[in-house]
């Protein structure tokens, strides 16, 4: 049978006739606290379990010696030392049991021999109580954290859906199927550096045999960016509303115009490149605003485009004039239409990592070695393989586009007669 024991200490003024000579000289050791212990409280008194209140600062427990180790509390003693730990109380045991087995699996109690003198007794408890404010601060501090915790995390998984969200908007903006007649086919690689991109592209057939593709990069990444690219899908327009196929300078015209007309606190601007190809005859027409200049692939060889004097950036000048240009796409060529982002893609291996996001022309290589391809979609294959291999993070610096258009080489039948 448990005759378990319990002394409760409290800071109530309140006084107790009924202290046994250990309490006494327990107490007396505790002055500078001004705690006031209350009487023993026996398991089997009609006052069990003892009360537990804001005016409670710690415990005692005196657990019966003639239980057996396996049982050295009763259930009721473990019931009030667990109320006693969740209100950071100080507890002290005094017993001869292992301690293991007195602890009932709860945490920052303090196990003493069952002889040991109340002076000893209240030296232990004194060292428990000059932390015990301490541990409660930190605790409070911690669930406090632990709730600003929650609702940021909240927070961050409502961005993340919301974000989500505007990629798939986004993807949705892109063509879901590359154009392609004759000869002629085409992919395309995106990759944002984040949720969304700061790069935009559309391909289109104007008619039986010409196709159109658009491809501009706004300045930075992220939300802005994207923002600005749903500005250019609004105002990209290849025709006239009468039907007339507008020339590529005209609707760089048109994606320049509708950037300026945006409101914003700081400078934002888009480099762009607008491509007209006949696929019967390979014809080239095209404009660009300050974007990279596109790269032609025939076997080994890969040559630039010349932009001339090309145009300004999309978005700074109001009805900024661009140029149109023209160049041909020969049989067995391939047209490569990219982002600025392709120059942090590849870092040499000699670079040290503090080194690996500045730019360098190592793509060139890379784009290169697609020519040996004779399909756009193995070109892309490769291309995103080179990029997943790549050294350095995973995470790119910038968001990645490009798109391959490829002439097929015609084969000649002879007729033998």
């Amino acid at each position: 049978m448990h005759t378990d024991r319990i002394l409760i200490l409290s800071d109530s003024s309140d006084t107790h006739s009924n202290r046994d000579a250990w309490s006494v000289e327990f107490d007396a050791g505790l002055v500078e606290f001004a705690l006031q212990p209350s009487n023993f409280i026996h398991i089997e008194d009609p006052a069990w379990p003892p009360r537990i209140d804001k005016s409670s600062r710690g415990m005692v427990v005196f657990p019966s010696e003639e239980a057996s180790s396996e049982n050295a509390l009763a259930s009721a003693t473990r019931a009030v030392m667990a109320r006693a730990e969740r209100h950071d109380l100080p507890v002290v045991v005094l017993s001869d049991h292992p301690a293991r087995d007195v602890t009932a699996g709860l945490s920052g109690l303090t196990v003493l021999p069952a002889e040991t003198s109340a002076e000893m007794t209240s030296a232990v408890f004194k060292g428990a109580l000059s932390t015990a404010a301490r541990i409660h601060h930190l605790r409070m501090q911690n669930e406090v954290n632990g709730r600003i915790i929650e609702s940021v995390t909240e927070e961050i998984d409502l961005m993340d859906e919301e974000l989500q969200s505007a990629m798939m908007v986004q993807k949705a903006m892109l063509p879901q199927e590359m154009p392609g007649v004759g000869d002629v086919s085409m992919a395309a690689f995106w990759r944002p550096s984040s949720y969304v991109s700061g790069d935009f592209y559309q391909a289109r057939m104007l008619d039986r045999t010409r196709m159109g593709v658009f491809l501009a990069d706004a300045a930075g990444h992220g939300v802005a960016s994207a923002l600005m690219t749903m500005i250019m899908a609004r105002s990209f327009e290849p025709c006239s509303d009468d039907g007339r196929i507008l020339s590529t300078g005209e609707v760089m015209q048109k994606v320049n115009n509708a950037l300026c007309k945006i409101e914003r606190s700081r400078s934002r601007f888009a480099t762009g490149i607008y491509v007209i190809l006949d696929c019967e005859n390979g014809a080239l027409t095209y404009s660009t605003a300050g974007h990279p200049a596109p790269m032609v692939l025939g076997g080994q060889r890969i040559k630039a485009l010349d932009l001339e004097d090309g145009g300004p950036g999309m978005g700074i000048f109001d009805d900024s004039p661009f140029e149109t240009m023209h160049a041909t796409l020969e049989s067995g060529q391939s047209l490569l239409m990219y982002s600025d982002g392709f120059e942090q893609a590849f870092p040499t291996p000699d670079v040290p990592e503090e080194s690996l996001h500045l730019p360098n022309n190592a793509y060139l290589r890379v784009f290169k070695s697609l020519g040996e391809l004779a399909s756009p979609k193995a070109m892309i294959d490769r291309l995103e393989a080179a990029i997943d291999g790549r050294r350095g993070s995973l995470r790119q610096k910038d968001d990645l586009t490009l798109l391959c258009i490829h002439r097929a080489m015609r084969s000649i039948q002879i007729e033998v007669e």
